[in-house]
């Protein structure tokens, strides 16, 4: 058949004229029942295309509203997240410097204690070396004392022998010029 295809695959234009076109007569109870069945049929179907797309248009209206709602209630979530996140950190840096800086004021103490007791020691060593060189001074002049006083009886003993010998050597020469004037 040339051009059927033009009417479409089950020729439904054609199909639909006829129907629209067929007149029941009034012993023809099944034509009307038909008809009357088609027409009900027809306003149900329109009546449910109708409702559909209210009802689609409704449901994407309120799916876009759950969209944006679940979207606000995400974003608010991050952010109150991000927000808790950072009040952590810095509670935690809060806790880290506090230990830090209780580290360091113990430290503090420990080398005040530490140069407490080294210049107590020093002090202490101080002390004894200058005990110690007091007594070592002390010993130091009574060995010299001793020194002095042993150079001070050589002095004299070797003076006294001097004074012996020149007395003898006097009493010699005396005793010769006496022996001397005795023979003249």
């Amino acid at each position: 058949m040339a051009g059927s295809i033009d009417k479409g695959m089950f020729d439904f234009d054609s199909v639909m004229k006829q129907f629209y076109n067929y007149k029941p007569g009034k012993d023809d109870t099944e034509g009307r029942a038909i008809k009357n069945n088609f027409q009900a049929n027809m306003i149900q179907s329109g009546f449910d295309s109708q409702m559909a797309k209210d009802m689609a248009q409704q449901q994407s209206s309120i799916a876009q509203s759950n969209m944006i709602t679940a979207a606000d209630l995400e974003a608010r979530n991050t952010s109150a997240n991000m927000a808790q996140e950072f009040n952590y950190g810095q509670q935690s840096m809060g806790t880290q410097f506090k230990l830090q800086d209780t580290f360091a004021d113990n430290q503090y103490e420990r080398d005040l204690g530490t140069l407490g007791a080294t210049g107590e020691q020093q002090r202490l060593t101080q002390q004894s070396q200058g005990t110690q060189d007091r007594l070592t001074t002390v010993v130091q002049g009574e060995q010299q004392r001793e020194g002095f006083k042993e150079q001070g009886n050589q002095t004299r003993e070797t003076l006294t022998k001097q004074d012996e010998l020149a007395a003898s050597k006097a009493n010699r020469q005396s005793a010769r010029s006496r022996s001397m004037a005795r023979s003249f």
